[in-house]
């Protein structure tokens, strides 16, 4: 039976607002709730997947209220009885979003791999830019950026309307920022896509994508002396996140927050800086963990210790090493999920291939057995040739690469091992001794008041400090630990596949002679002391970034306990063991 004309009309109508509402539910909540509330009042009048959708729509305002548990059971329930295809692929994509800021990765990988599967299904073009976008969303917020850039570019070459235009280049460009594609990085292609997304009222979409790009401009003149550059980006974040709700993107504020604290900082602000950082902290009791409240404790830390309040600015690493340990176990779970639906995915293939595997085996053995001798004997000759040539082109290209290699990861001053090179042969030695569950202990040595060394001697004095401090203590470094420089007058020191207090003694060791050395060749009297920070695999476990910030944080206790001794990080705060000479 067709529908009349008026019929039609009012469907049309319904479908209208639909789209409506979704379109407006991350933009304009007046206009959605407004949709919402004219569908819901004719409920009875729409059909069977018009309202599924209009269920799936209303979930999001559980969203904007931050209720997410319960709209992930709403979701699941809706997906278990929804009869349309359109509305069960919308909430599988909806709900990969969901539970990536819920950190269930595992179900994340799963929806995704839902809505991949339907999309050769799908016929509504709109439908399945929709799906790009959410699914690149979703890559971005687990990590996976290549993937997510993908996603939005199959979207892009689909001449999608102005309004998922606007989206898709901006998870194209936050994955090239997270890629570090600096082809694609560059100020005027940031700014046609900033004004599009502003034209079509996406203004939180634009706000995330300005402070991430605020933010990439601000690690680029990192090491700048010159404010003015600093000083234009605090004008440019402050104009950000002026359209928003303050509630519904609290977390968009938060980035803008944990930024300016950072720009104020670096400019000498550190009463604006201060107020920023801690907007954060107090956000993060309803937010989280998060990159934002580790870069705010940084903040923290950094005017606690220009203040001299040393005892603050170890409470406040403390704090920044929890959040960067949450936020690489949080990483590690993205890897070990999306790699577990991989697998999974992976021997299901196998198990529906195998029996047609098994007959085109037999059917290659045919083939090769029927293929004459002498042309084996030439493909054998010619593989044997290009191997050859592979093999000598290979060697050429490995050692001309370890020659660079050492140039690059050698300090030039001290002749030992600069940060990079620290950052590799530590890495696989920390690959090593997990698999051998062996030990390892990483130890900063710091030259205590070294500073006064450059003001009263001069730079020039303070660099031959260092060498020929370094020089004696690798006279007594015992084989197979390691040395090098983190920078300035702080440099590590690596030991493994022993105990705890072997460790201790040689660091006594070179605690000792850093104190006796003679520094009688230089035109003044130089007095020095060093202070020494340990961590341990048992407490930070096989991660060179949990081993430096707890040795840090030992440090820190080293210094403000008088300095010129050794102090083990223990996670409780107490100092074990402590071995003091005099306080230097």
């Amino acid at each position: 039976m067709s529908l009349s004309w008026s019929q039609e009309n009012t469907t049309d109508h319904y479908n209208q607002l639909l789209s409506q509402a979704d379109k407006n539910k991350g933009a304009s909540k007046q206009i959605f709730n407004s949709s919402l509330k004219e569908l819901e009042a004719n409920r009875q009048a729409l059909s069977t997947e018009q309202q599924e959708y209009l269920d799936y729509l209303q979930i999001f305002n559980l969203m904007y209220q931050g209720r997410y548990e319960e709209a992930q059971e709403n979701f699941e329930a809706l997906f278990n009885r929804a009869e349309s295809t359109f509305v069960k692929v919308r909430i599988q994509s909806s709900l990969s979003n969901l539970y990536a800021f819920n950190r269930n990765y595992r179900s994340v990988f799963n929806a995704l791999q839902y809505v991949v599967d339907a999309l050769p299904t799908l016929k509504d073009k709109s439908l399945k830019h929709t799906i790009y976008l959410a699914t690149a969303n979703s890559y971005l917020l687990t990590d996976r950026y290549q993937l997510a850039r993908e996603f939005a570019e199959v979207l892009l070459k689909d001449d999608p309307d102005s309004f998922k235009r606007c989206r898709a280049l901006i998870y194209r460009q936050l994955a090239d920022i997270e890629l570090n594609n600096t082809t694609a990085i560059q100020s005027d292609i940031f700014q046609n896509i900033f004004d599009l997304c502003q034209s079509e009222n996406q203004y939180a979409i634009s706000d995330i994508l300005a402070l991430r790009w605020y933010e990439f401009q601000y690690k680029q003149l990192q090491g700048d002396a010159a404010k003015a550059p600093i000083h234009n980006l605090i004008t440019a974040v402050e104009k950000t996140c002026l359209n928003i709700d303050t509630q519904q993107f609290k977390s968009i504020l938060t980035g803008k927050d944990a930024l300016l604290a950072q720009l104020y900082l670096a400019v000498g602000n550190l009463n604006l800086a201060q107020d920023h950082a801690q907007t954060v902290v107090k956000d993060a009791t309803s937010l989280g963990h998060s990159r934002h409240l580790q870069n705010a404790y940084q903040v923290l830390e950094t005017i606690a210790r220009r203040q001299d309040n040393f005892t603050l600015a170890y409470e406040y690493l403390n704090q920044r090493s929890a959040v960067e340990r949450d936020l690489m176990t949080d990483a590690l779970d993205k890897q070990v999920a999306f790699a577990s639906v991989q697998h999974d995915l992976m021997a299901k293939e196998i198990q529906l291939q195998q029996l047609s595997q098994t007959n085109e085996l037999l059917k290659t053995q045919q083939e090769l057995a029927a293929k004459e001798s002498l042309n084996q004997k030439l493909i054998m000759a010619w593989l044997a040739l290009m191997v050859g040539l592979l093999m000598f082109w290979a060697v050429r290209a490995i050692v001309k690469r370890k020659k660079l290699e050492s140039l690059v990861e050698i300090d030039h001053l001290t002749k030992i091992l600069n940060r990079k090179g620290l950052e590799d042969h530590v890495g696989q030695l920390l690959t090593r001794k997990a698999g051998q569950q062996q030990p390892v202990h990483l130890a900063i040595m710091d030259l205590d008041h070294f500073k006064k060394v450059n003001d009263d001697c001069g730079h020039l004095t303070g660099d031959w400090v260092l060498k020929y401090v370094i020089y004696h203590l690798k006279s007594i470094l015992p084989e197979g630990m390691i040395l090098g420089r983190l920078g300035g007058e702080e440099f590590a020191i690596i030991g493994s596949g022993f105990k705890l207090n072997t460790m201790l003694d040689y660091l006594e060791k070179m605690r000792q002679l850093v104190k006796d050395l003679d520094y009688g060749e230089s035109a003044q009297p130089i007095t020095l002391s060093a202070s020494f920070g340990v961590a341990c695999s048992d407490t930070a476990g096989y991660s060179l970034q949990m081993l430096l910030t707890q040795a840090d944080l030992a440090l820190y206790q080293a210094k403000n306990s008088g300095r010129n001794q050794v102090i083990v990080y223990q996670s409780d705060g107490t100092k074990t063991p402590t071995v003091p000479d005099s306080p230097g």
